[in-house]
Parts: C-alpha cells; structure tokens; sequence
C-alpha cells in the first residue's frame, strides 16, 4: 500500500480519464456515464457481501485506489482513526489522513485494499474506490449512499444483477 495526496490523486483521476463534476461527483470524462445507487446496508455482513461480490466482478489484477475523503462527521470516540493510523502506519506512512487521503493497493494487496473498503463502508465515511481499467467501474460512498459508475451500459446491467445476489435494493440511472 502506498498513500496518495489530493494531488496525486488528481492526477491519476485525469490519466485515467476521471473528473470531479461541480457537484462532488466522480464522472467519467466524455462519455455517457450509468449508474445505480442504493442505500449502504446498515447489516455489516451485508456490506461484507456486497463488498466481496464487488471487487470480485472489478477484478483487482491491474491495482486499485482506496480514497477516503470525508471522515469528518464521524466521532473520534469511534476508535476508527486509531484502526487507519495503524494499518498506515504499518505500511510506513505517517501523514494525517487529510495529507494523503488516498491508499494505492497493487494487485496482490486485494486483501488489504478490501479491509479498507469494509472499514470506510462499515462507518459510512465518504470516499470511492477505483481501478486503472479505464472501462470499469467507480463505486463511491457518499451520505450514506453507493453509487456505482460505468461507462458501459451491459456492466451496469451486471451491477445490477450483483445487487439483486446480495439483496441490495437499488435504482439505476
């Protein structure tokens, strides 16, 4: 795991051809974008579910980014911060999470890269999770909602069939 400032992090939304759209939302650059949205699930072995189901049908063999971007309205209290200082430091990071918010994972970190995703997904934090396929998918955590993206409509077709597997109620876009 390597972690990514803001910058970083810009810079590879652009190579891979992603932008930020007025509203906060993550889009793919020039094309039509699909979507489906749902509610996370408040059952945690729910959101394991969806989550493995997920980054199984993502494929994580080209490596993948892990970005949270709004903890802020959660507690300290939670012990949450303490769980993300530790699994960065033992990667060797010391920044603050606001100095480098993003969490490269390489192909055989898959692991890893999922316990951070069931983390941000479990306490309902913002953030998105993204691979280096221009074709795939971005899924993003925002107030208390995932949205999935594509650019191909026959993928958001199997989004949502992996949904109806897990039980997640959804609406596509």
């Amino acid at each position: 795991m390597k972690c990514l400032t803001n910058s970083e992090i810009e810079a590879w939304y652009k190579a891979i051809e992603i932008n930020l759209s007025p509203q906060g939302v993550l889009r793919f650059e020039q094309s039509s974008n699909y979507s489906v949205h749902t509610k996370i699930p408040d059952n945690v072995s729910q959101q394991y579910g969806l989550l493995n189901e997920a980054f199984g049908f993502w494929g994580m063999e080209s490596g993948y980014v892990v970005l949270m971007d709004d903890w802020n309205v959660f507690s300290q209290d939670d012990g949450i911060v303490e769980i993300i200082k530790a699994l960065r430091s033992s990667h060797g990071e010391s920044r603050l999470l606001s100095e480098a918010p993003g969490h490269w994972f390489e192909s055989d970190e898959k692991e890893q890269g999922l316990a951070f995703a069931r983390i941000i997904t479990a306490f309902k934090w913002g953030g998105a999770f993204l691979s280096t396929k221009k074709s795939k998918i971005i899924w993003e955590l925002r107030d208390e909602h995932l949205i999935l993206t594509t650019k191909d409509q026959s993928v958001l077709e199997k989004i949502a069939s992996l949904m109806k597997k897990t039980g997640t109620n959804f609406k596509s876009y």
